[in-house]
């Protein structure tokens, strides 16, 4: 039985769904006329099964009357809104009567998480060239040996299995206290569909989350991940606070929704800290027991998250430390207003100098100063010389220092264990003023040619970089 081949097309999706409506469909069990009366193609049979943690299996069986089927093409699409369409060609032999089976892999380099919903259809040709489209099923992808249950309330669906409706509540009263003040300091007003799914042991753990480090998966350093492409997460337990970290991450996905933003892991996950309670009280748990500053990496080092546990733990308790800093320090608005500079592109010292009119090291330096007692240095504004435009070109090599890896956000495993459940704008516009010559013009014209010629490829090529992942 092939497994599908992984290509991507390279085509928009309304596109594609446009595309796919022009073909002419017909339901399971009947028959349908083709582009010739000639021709009738009847569904005998469109079933799937679910392997769980391996794959999902297809099966279809079609009969025709009239030219044999020649070619099957199986067509298929996450939910979510930021994937994209892959087709395999199903394993059959050509006549009149065939069966056709095809898998979707679940696991390793084409993970899907639990609760992923994909749409899937045919695209049937027969000796004469002609074209059908069957009408496409929706599949949940979900471990079938458990009764699953579902709740939706507003924009949030949670899933789960064998947990009391009370246990339920708490997430929702959890969630319903947290999404608008999370969207306040995003500067969003959020429109998606989020979903949660829950699971209750570490076996479901080892199926239902993605690769990590072999450290990380040994001490179950993980408890969740947000999946940002799907508008999804998952969650071992019931933690309220977890439960609102990750879905800090999905909302952080909408506030820098750009296929050319490259936000630095430590402000993602630092957020989603601080959102747990809103305050920095949950970093500092992480932190407890550092007494020197020399335990910690420079917050400019900090764009990915480290594979060894304690590192880990160690990194999140910073992030939210230091992002409750910024906010306590500058408010929620100068917040948004970073997230909004690195949405067009703009790398993160480069941000920070332009939202916060400060060099990153610097207010670095601030923090470490009143996180351990020691002499607090001046915050120095950066001079207007110095404060880069909001608006950035990306670098062409997608390799710069502080570009992090796909947003991976999960939630640390030590959740479970806690003790408790204005510098102004520096936009410098003086090299605006002096347009006075072509050559300057000109060259202007250049670079915002170059911004646009990698802002295109870098949309083109979004689908096939990575699938985006996010944690706690």
């Amino acid at each position: 039985m092939p497994s599908v081949r992984a290509i991507i097309l390279r085509i928009a999706l309304p596109a594609l769904a446009a595309a796919a409506g022009m073909a002419m469909p017909f339901p399971g069990g009947a028959a349908a006329a083709g582009s010739d009366e000639d021709q009738t193609i009847r569904v005998l049979r469109n079933t799937h099964s679910i392997n769980y943690g391996k794959a999902i299996t297809f099966e279809l069986e079609l009969s025709a009357e009239g030219a044999p089927i020649t070619e099957i093409q199986a067509l298929f699409k996450p939910d979510g809104p930021r994937v994209v369409s892959s087709y395999s060609y199903p394993d059959f032999q050509p006549g009149n009567h065939v069966a056709a089976t095809f898998e979707i892999p679940t696991s390793g380099s084409d993970f899907f998480p639990p609760g992923t919903v994909l749409t899937v259809s045919y695209r049937i040709i027969d000796s004469d060239g002609r074209e059908f489209t069957t009408e496409p099923i929706r599949v949940e992808y979900l471990d079938p040996k458990f009764q699953w249950n579902r709740r939706t309330e507003n924009q949030l669906t949670v899933v789960y299995h064998d947990r009391s409706n009370s246990d339920i509540d708490r997430l929702f009263a959890a969630a319903n206290g947290r999404m608008s003040e999370i969207a306040d300091v995003y500067g969003i007003e959020s429109e998606s569909d989020f979903k949660a799914v829950l699971i209750n042991s570490s076996l479901e753990a080892e199926l239902a989350f993605p690769l990590t480090t072999e450290a990380a998966r040994r001490g179950h350093t993980f408890i969740g991940f947000a999946f940002d492409e799907f508008d999804q997460f998952v969650l071992w337990g019931i933690d309220s606070q977890s439960f609102v970290h990750e879905l800090a991450h999905l909302m952080f996905a909408e506030a820098v929704p750009s296929a050319i933003a490259s936000p630095p892991a430590w402000l993602n996950e630092g957020l989603s800290v601080y959102f747990e309670s809103n305050d920095s009280r949950n970093a500092q748990t992480r932190l407890r027991g550092v007494e020197d500053e020399d335990d910690l990496m420079p917050i400019r080092n900090m764009n990915r998250v480290p594979g060894q546990r304690r590192d880990i733990t160690l990194f999140y308790g910073k992030s939210g430390s230091f992002v409750g800093f910024l906010i306590d320090e500058f408010g929620a608005e100068r917040m948004s207003l970073l997230l909004k500079t690195l949405d067009l592109g703009t790398r993160i010292n480069d941000a920070i100098k332009a939202t916060y009119g400060f060099e990153l090291d610097n207010l670095d330096d601030v923090w470490t100063a009143r996180q351990f007692g020691l002499a607090e240095p001046a915050l120095i504004p950066v001079s207007a010389g110095e404060a880069p435009a909001a608006s950035q070109e990306p670098d062409p090599s997608g390799e710069p220092e502080d570009q992090p890896e796909g947003r991976v956000a999960p939630s640390p495993f030590v959740q479970l264990f806690k003790s408790e459940s204005a510098a102004g704008e520096v936009f410098e516009d003086s090299k605006w003023r002096s347009f006075g010559n072509w050559p300057v013009i000109a060259t202007s014209l250049g670079a915002i040619s170059g911004l646009l010629f990698f802002t295109l490829r870098s949309l083109k090529n979004r689908g096939s970089n990575r699938r985006r992942t996010t944690g706690a």
